[in-house]
């Protein structure tokens, strides 16, 4: 699942949203990420800003496939690092959290395909990740709530179509689907997803820009193609 971090440079822009399920905004918040997975030494920087574009949070991580990740964090403007916040919990009072948002649970090193499922038209292989000490070996990034994790990965594009965060009984506590994706050359990227772990409301993670480029663009290289339709619509929900 390590396959779905490009190691080419990456530059994300986007918007996040938090709404009650009748579709009342609660929290919008802008987000950017830059990938540099490629390089001898690896890192990936998340930034959050109020939707006035303010900073608000920075959270850096150095991969180390050893050692586990190493995390900094800083807050506002200001150029001294600042304790290291709880990855599971949420970001600015949205559902989206750090880990969330850093995809972090692909890189647990304890995987088993557990079958094959169909979601929104693609078959999927079904797997569970289960968290090993060093992949949360990082000092003050809170325990996961998680005993494993349920994912369906495509399997003949090979993204991440959904993931189910369970409990120690099983239960799913934490839902992630992706609406939409978008291809850069030969890789598929998730261009939209969303969170619900509160049944009362949803926060959606929508990708505006990608290298600089407008993501709904419907022109552009080879590298920097409109999003395909290749997910079956879903079923129009009750959002009374």
């Amino acid at each position: 699942m390590l396959a779905q971090f490009p190691s080419d440079p990456i530059d994300l822009k986007g918007d996040i949203l938090c709404r009650k399920r009748h579709g009342i905004p609660l929290k919008e918040l802008k987000f950017e990420v830059r990938m540099r997975l490629g390089e001898e030494k690896p890192s990936v920087v998340y930034k959050i800003m109020d939707a006035f574009g303010r900073h608000l949070e920075t959270l850096a991580v150095a991969p180390d496939p050893a050692k586990g990740c190493a995390y900094s964090c800083k807050k506002g403007d200001s150029e001294e690092d600042a304790p290291v916040p709880n990855l599971f919990e949420p970001i600015q009072e949205t559902d989206i959290t750090w880990a969330d948002l850093s995809l972090g649970f692909l890189r647990w090193t304890n995987a088993t395909v557990t079958g094959r499922q169909e979601v929104r038209g693609r078959r999927c292989f079904v797997v569970l990740v289960s968290p090993a000490s060093s992949d949360c070996a990082a000092a003050g990034t809170g325990a996961t709530p998680y005993a494993a994790v349920r994912v369906w990965i495509d399997e003949k594009l090979h993204f991440m179509l959904q993931a189910q965060g369970l409990d120690a009984n099983g239960r799913e506590i934490r839902t992630l689907w992706v609406r939409s994706v978008k291809k850069m050359g030969e890789r598929w990227m998730v261009k939209d997803i969303e969170v619900q772990s509160d049944p009362s409301r949803r926060t959606k993670l929508t990708v505006r820009e990608i290298n600089g480029t407008d993501s709904a663009a419907s022109g552009g290289s080879r590298d920097e193609q409109a999003t395909e339709d290749v997910l079956q619509p879903e079923p129009v929900q009750d959002t009374r």
